[in-house]
């Protein structure tokens, strides 16, 4: 019941967030919070998130909400955001991180490979995912407004990925702002 009293309080200033994994249910959740805000009023909505990733088709769907909102939508990053969660921030209107902020990009990975499957499956699995790996860095291409080659290397380091600090991220067009810290009253 807390929680719905939070949801509720924060759609009235809204504000989504979006902690955690990005699964099916806080795809859905965070899509109807975005459709909801967008068909009340164009006004600004902020979207907070603190993700390590999770499934590609739950992004997308919270992708696609974004783009379709009539609303802009502020994506702040709070502390942490990788992998999928990180390709949601680039469908925002305006990018955003707290200084203190870091954001991972990675290349996709494959794991559904049962050792069972025969190896024209495997391989054509691994078309369908390089297929869909080049529709992701053509969705960044587009926002970042630079050409795929030469975003690709963003997307390679050890460990097979990048970290970025928000001064990196905004020089390699991630961003958009480095978030200003509001500080409230020191407690006495």
């Amino acid at each position: 019941m807390k929680e719905k009293k939070r949801q509720v309080a924060l759609l009235k200033k809204r504000t989504i967030e979006i902690i955690g994994c990005i699964d099916s249910l806080l795809a859905d959740r965070v899509c109807a919070d975005i459709r909801y805000l967008s068909a009340v009023s164009i006004e600004p909505i902020t979207l907070y998130i603190q993700s390590d990733g999770g499934d590609m088709r739950p992004a997308l769907d919270v992708w696609s909400a974004l783009r379709a909102s009539q609303a802009p939508v502020i994506g702040v990053v709070q502390r942490f955001v990788a992998s999928f969660a990180v390709l949601v921030l680039q469908a925002c209107s305006e990018r955003r991180m707290y200084p203190y902020a870091h954001l991972r990009v990675h290349s996709m990975t494959v794991s559904d490979f049962p050792v069972t499957d025969s190896d024209e499956l495997v391989l054509a699995k691994l078309q369908v995912a390089r297929r869909e790996w080049e529709e992701i860095l053509g969705l960044y291409a587009t926002r970042m407004k630079r050409d795929i080659e030469e975003i690709r290397p963003l997307f390679v380091g050890n460990g097979g990925g990048r970290t970025y600090t928000v001064d990196r991220a905004l020089r390699e067009g991630l961003i958009d702002v480095i978030e200003k810290l509001q500080l409230g009253p020191v407690p006495p």
